[in-house]
């Protein structure tokens, strides 16, 4: 290149090198969230996600700048079930045939998925007198960290004895309602890639600090968890001596592992943001403030 060319690069890149920014901001999101698989005789539950970040930008222009960071994620849903489990011509403990009949009430898992996320996205902002309207959009690459499930309801063990027409709902046998069984486990996480986007003011407190607030929206592209397994629904360890009577049962599993739950497990994430920014480098076209002077009029 020769000296000519970089001289006028130079004089053409001034003014933008000029109008140039750095900012830092702080934030965090709370809101609904939920995973968006299928449901088979289940519903779908939603329950509420929260996140933090901190980022850094570079504004190249007055309105447009390109930022990265790092931030944690707290996404959370679950599935309602309602139903009843059947087996028959089981055996109970005195080798009498009958059918087995599990009411399933209330029965709520809830799942939560916790990632580190490393985004990318272009900020976007337009100065107004007294504020200023900001739109961020871009991913995030989520580095699954942690995942769990917690489940609990109502469970109530009947039998039916064809040849005497009899139903018995005696505990000593078997037959009882059990409303304390809360089974957990700890559920593998996938990585995940997910879009964004964040809306908002920002007002200023000082030249160099700005409040933040706005909503924040974030939609992952695969699952969280595997999905879809064809393991049956059991229930022989609601108590302790729940293998002694129901040896026919398995235990409990997931949701997620039975035909009732199938597809990705995308998140889904929808909040309210609140957070600061601090500006390293504040210039004069940030905000559009009108100063004012003194009338010093000479009337004659």
């Amino acid at each position: 290149m020769s000296a000519k060319m970089r001289w006028l690069s130079v004089l053409l890149l001034f003014p933008l090198w000029m109008q140039a920014q750095s900012v830092v901001e702080l934030t965090v999101d709370g809101g609904f969230s939920t995973f968006l698989y299928q449901t088979a005789d289940a519903k779908r539950l939603p329950a509420f996600g929260y996140g933090a970040h901190i980022g850094y930008a570079y504004f190249f222009h007055p309105n447009v700048g390109i930022g990265t960071g790092v931030g944690f994620r707290q996404t959370a849903g679950g599935v309602h079930y309602e139903g009843e489990q059947v087996w028959q011509g089981v055996m109970d403990t005195d080798h009498e045939p009958y059918d087995h009949h599990l009411a399933i009430r209330h029965w709520h898992e809830r799942y939560t998925a916790y990632y580190v996320e490393f985004p990318l996205a272009l900020y976007f902002r337009v100065p107004l007198r007294h504020v200023q309207l900001r739109l961020e959009i871009g991913a995030k690459y989520g580095l699954g960290i942690h995942g769990n499930a917690k489940a609990s309801g109502s469970l109530t063990h009947t039998g039916y004895y064809e040849k005497w027409h009899l139903w018995l709902d005696v505990d000593e046998y078997g037959f009882y309602q059990e409303d304390d069984y809360k089974p957990a486990q700890t559920l593998p996480v996938r990585n995940m890639i997910s879009a964004f986007v964040r809306a908002g003011v920002a007002v200023p407190l000082s030249r160099v600090c700005c409040l933040l607030a706005g909503v924040h929206a974030q939609y992952g592209f695969n699952t969280a968890f595997e999905t879809g397994g064809e393991s049956p629904l059991g229930f022989r360890d609601d108590r302790p001596e729940g293998a002694y009577f129901h040896p026919f049962m398995t235990s409990y599993t997931s949701l997620l592992n039975t035909s009732l739950v199938s597809g990705k497990a995308s998140p889904l994430n929808v909040g309210i943001e609140l957070g600061v920014r601090f500006e390293l480098s504040p210039n004069r076209y940030t905000y559009r403030h009108r100063r004012k002077y003194p009338c010093r009029c000479l009337l004659y």
